[in-house]
């Protein structure tokens, strides 16, 4: 992972079925970011994606891993399995119900002591009001195989500073709830996600999200890594199918001198389509 290691803050899914994972930021991480010692609560910004992710910030366990491979022979993306002290926190309350949209919050739990950053994120129906917010690479307005911009939402920097996780603690102290929460700030735009649809109603989504932050990722879902693929231009890619039938398409590209971390997943195509959609991206 870069070592600009900012906090990521939530993308909300528009599709119903994505699961809520977390990314686990740790007091290294925290550290890392402002160089104060923070008392040990475990940190999760929550990220709405289909696999339950942990972005590894120079910790975490590798009982195995899978590597994608740049041109030059470095490193480009790696998945890596990690230890079960460090799994992510289920949340079962709609948290965004308590954020107005395009507002960000940080959540505190008392009951594990852990933070959850979200952000109730703008729907946009037009792939150019993506594009007008300065995203590298430009949302593209349609892909392969007759599919065409359906919606779509940034994704924004959050950093939650540990002065904030301090006053959220004291005042979870003096409260009754469950959890405490304040609104905070996000800053500039670090990708997008977006849903594409064809003539039959068939639907895909692609992330895209500043490469240099998703270098290294933890999983639980290593099992459901299939094989790795190579695209026709020689850019390496994992291919993972988990138990329901989701198709997704991992890999690392460049765009403009940049990282660009791509991850293309549906329901409905089949491998071989997915396949031809991600390498003409």
């Amino acid at each position: 992972m870069s070592t600009n290691k900012n906090f990521i803050k939530e993308l909300n899914a528009n599709m119903q079925d994505c699961n809520l994972p977390q990314i686990d930021v740790t007091d290294k991480v925290m550290q890392a970011i402002s160089g104060t010692t923070v008392r040990k609560y475990k940190s999760w910004l929550a990220i709405s994606m289909a696999a339950t992710v942990i972005l590894a910030s120079g910790f975490g366990y590798a009982a195995s891993s899978w590597k994608l491979f740049g041109g030059d022979g470095s490193v480009v993306l790696e998945y890596q399995s990690f230890s079960p002290d460090d799994q992510p926190v289920d949340v079962t309350i709609d948290l965004l119900q308590y954020i107005p949209e395009g507002e960000a919050a940080l959540f505190y739990f008392k009951d594990n002591g852990s933070f959850i950053s979200q952000v109730n994120e703008k729907v946009v129906t037009r792939a150019d009001e993506l594009v007008t917010a300065g995203v590298v690479p430009e949302p593209r307005a349609d892909l392969s195989q007759g599919y065409t911009f359906l919606n779509g939402k940034l994704i924004h920097n959050i950093e939650p500073s540990p002065q904030m996780m301090e006053e959220l603690v004291q005042k979870a102290s003096q409260s009754n709830e469950e959890f405490v929460f304040d609104l905070l700030a996000h800053s500039g735009t670090i990708g997008y996600f977006a849903t594409y649809q064809n003539a039959e109603g068939l639907t895909v989504t692609l992330d895209s999200l500043e490469g240099e932050r998703w270098k290294t990722i933890f999983t639980d879902n290593m099992d459901h890594i299939k094989e790795k693929l190579q695209f026709a231009d020689g850019t390496e890619a994992l291919y993972i199918e988990d138990a329901a039938g989701k198709q997704r398409i991992v890999w690392m590209s460049e765009a403009n001198g940049r990282l660009v971390y791509y991850r293309l997943q549906s329901d409905v195509a089949t491998k071989e389509q997915l396949i031809q959609l991600a390498e003409g991206i």
